[in-house]
């Protein structure tokens, strides 16, 4: 049975439905939105996380507003006969989002938003706050046809509305104001294509590295992360981590 869910996980991991692969500038109302992972550590336990968001109205081409869902958990299974979950974080969201159609210019995106993050449990158990949010990307291509590939980078900030003020009243000092990703993507060269990134919060770092290959719908990926913050549950304390896996991705 463990099995049989593990399959069918990997199967919507790595080949959503048709209605999922969109962009937005695709007509769909449903699209991905954060990464969309499934992926392992040394002692084969599982870290996965789903993510997608709905259009609620387009106000114009270059503006919309969106309502997503992320899911992220961490799951034991293969070192517990049960498999059970150890922490799942809920991360539904409300955001309007800019786009800019003048691809000359290297600001692509803006957006403001309001988001709930928790680990969905009552009790000592409970974790969650609430931000306002606003983020800003760019993306840098080169002017050189020789460099196949671009920077991207985007900064993201918050102001924390409230908290759990008896589970994590120091959520904010902990993980700080916000964060910074910096990433590389290169495009199709020798038939692979790849991305790095690093992304920094306060007292935390994660890098990423993933590769595809043109017959691939999916990356083969492997994410370090270092630091404070990767889970709720246990925000105050540090992992030091690898994983590897695979990781859906749509340009």
């Amino acid at each position: 049975m463990r099995i049989l869910f593990l399959a069918l996980m990997l199967t919507f991991t790595l080949y959503p439905s048709d209605l999922l692969l969109v962009d937005e500038n695709d007509t769909h109302a449903v699209s991905l939105y954060k990464q969309n992972y499934f992926i392992f550590d040394g002692d084969r336990d599982a870290k996965f996380q789903l993510s997608y968001r709905i259009r609620l109205y387009e106000f114009s081409t270059s503006w919309n507003l969106f309502i997503s869902h992320t899911h992220k958990a961490d799951w034991a299974i293969t070192t517990e006969e049960s498999a059970p979950f150890r922490e799942h974080n809920f991360n539904p969201e409300i955001h309007l989002r800019w786009k800019n159609d003048e691809s000359s210019l290297p600001l692509k995106h803006l957006q403001i938003g309001f988001e709930h993050e928790s680990t969905g449990v009552a009790g000592p158990e409970s974790r969650g706050w609430n931000r306002l949010t606003c983020q800003a990307e760019w993306t840098y291509f080169s002017k050189n046809p020789s460099i196949k590939g671009h920077l991207h980078m985007y900064l993201r900030a918050w102001i924390v509305v409230n908290r759990d003020e008896d589970n994590n009243p120091d959520i904010d000092k902990q993980l700080g104001p916000g964060e910074i990703q910096i990433s590389y993507t290169v495009h199709e060269r020798w038939k692979v294509g790849g991305q790095v990134a690093l992304t920094f919060r306060k007292k935390s770092i994660m890098a990423e590295y993933g590769f595809k290959t043109p017959k691939s719908d999916y990356f083969y990926y492997v994410q370090y992360w270092n630091g404070r913050g990767e889970w709720l549950g246990g925000y105050n304390k540090d992992t030091n981590i690898l994983r590897a896996g695979f990781k859906f991705y749509v340009d």
